[in-house]
């Protein structure tokens, strides 16, 4: 067994699995569940905190009450950051065990983690329409305030900044679909090789 400061398993406890398995390289196989075990955990802390930072931020823009503009970004984005918060801790939280010194094990938390991060892409997918009716919002309201859309000498440097990243906003929507259908092809890729190995390693126990 791992002990919390020892994150390399005990080997010999493995050899009355594997030896008469399928060929397994162990130590690439724990490098490997490590390394998912963690990825998944910093995916979901990413998410959140992307999340908290952009409620208080609308929170923010609620409690000025600057428009009417304003107050519909404000609620579409908050909207927008608690969809996404709960629906990344719902397709993730399952995928959140604990490690272990069972190749059988390791490779079912790899399954689920690989199985989350799968389904949070998808649902990022459809989330792009939500997207651009935020972004249709952000405009609305940087025009109500500004009676343009494109920098002009009157703005100031921030000013100039946050048009930019506001143009950012449905680039980065037209591109979602494409980058993470490009993800889900290789974590799917991936999976259909960690569930082979999971049912040959169980075929030959």
């Amino acid at each position: 067994m791992m002990s919390e400061t020892d994150q390399s398993p005990n080997w010999d406890s493995l050899k009355g699995i594997w030896q008469d398995g399928p060929e397994i390289d162990l130590i690439k196989l724990f490098r490997r569940a490590r390394f998912s075990w963690w990825r998944v955990r910093l995916t979901l802390f990413m998410n959140m905190m992307i999340c908290i930072f952009g409620e208080v931020a609308c929170a923010y823009v609620l409690y000025k009450n600057i428009s009417l503009a304003a107050n519909v970004f404000g609620i579409v984005g908050l909207v927008f950051c608690w969809v996404t918060a709960w629906f990344s801790f719902k397709y993730l939280k399952s995928s959140l065990g604990d490690m272990s010194n069972e190749p059988e094990r390791l490779l079912e938390l790899q399954i689920k983690q690989l199985k989350g991060l799968i389904e949070l892409a998808k649902f990022n997918i459809k989330m792009t329409y939500f997207g651009v009716a935020f972004s249709a919002v952000a405009f609305w309201m940087f025009y109500d305030r500004h009676g343009v859309l494109i920098p002009n000498d009157d703005m100031t440097g921030t000013e100039v900044f946050m048009n930019g990243f506001l143009w950012g906003i449905p680039i980065g929507i037209l591109m979602c679909p494409f980058v993470y259908g490009q993800f889900i092809k290789r974590k799917t890729k991936e999976l259909t090789s960690v569930e082979a190995s999971l049912a040959a390693l169980k075929a030959a126990s």
